[in-house]
């Protein structure tokens, strides 16, 4: 596993358990190739996993007065665990939404340029860094990349930034959640969605079920980001 990753003001700063299918499903894996997960017969994966505000201007080992400490290299470690090249930088305090989308941007034609296929590239955010998953997402307008948007929409995402995101996008969202719900509305206006599913968790952590590695969140998003022979 590589190490290589990234909010707003707390009103802005975004994020048993039921599913919701918005549009599509994972996306379709090949006949006779559903449950494989052996890491020889699979080709390269990269995440590249995009941490929350409170990281970004108090370090990898910020801690919140309401949620706890943010386990940054717990969940670091937890998307490597099927062999996943997880690139994680941090974000310089203060870095706007706009550059770190464009940072993405850059990472992910990067890797289309050295011979990385689209299904093979997962974007996983959490909170502010769903906000820049989902940004990057509408700038790259490709059909194939992999998103998932952890505690990301609410009305300012919705009606101020209205990103609207190209590619397979799994939002993951807390019933408790006061900061970010589910992105329904925002899916639903972005015509270059291939699929889409909303996963809502019920485990009263509100938005700091995205500041812990928790298998409810974390097994979806290995599933949806897998390349198709690999699930």
């Amino acid at each position: 596993m590589r190490i290589a990753g990234w909010c707003l003001p707390a009103l802005m700063a975004l994020a048993g358990c039921a599913m919701e299918a918005d549009a599509g499903a994972v996306p379709p894996a090949r006949e006779g190739d559903a449950g494989r997960h052996q890491a020889d017969a699979c080709p390269p994966r990269h995440l590249i996993y995009l941490h929350g505000r409170i990281v970004q201007e108090s370090g990898r080992h910020a801690v919140s007065p309401e949620f706890g400490p943010y386990r940054f290299d717990d969940i670091v470690e937890a998307l490597g665990q099927r062999g996943a090249v997880v690139h994680a930088d941090l974000r310089a305090p203060g870095t706007q939404l706009q550059a770190a989308a464009d940072a993405v941007v850059a990472e992910v034609r990067a890797l289309k340029a050295t011979g990385v296929v689209s299904e093979n590239i997962g974007v996983v955010g959490a909170s502010q860094g769903a906000i820049i998953a989902l940004i990057a997402a509408d700038r790259l307008a490709d059909p194939q990349l992999r998103v998932v948007a952890m505690g990301a929409c609410n009305d300012w995402v919705r009606d101020e930034l209205a990103p609207r995101p190209s590619g397979y996008l799994l939002d993951i969202h807390e019933r408790s959640d006061s900061i970010a719900g589910g992105c329904a509305e925002v899916f639903a206006a972005s015509p270059g969605i291939t699929a889409s599913r909303s996963l809502e968790l019920d485990n009263g952590l509100g938005h700091g079920f995205l500041y812990t590695p928790l298998p409810e969140w974390v097994e979806p998003t290995l599933d949806w980001t897998a390349p198709a022979q690999c699930r």
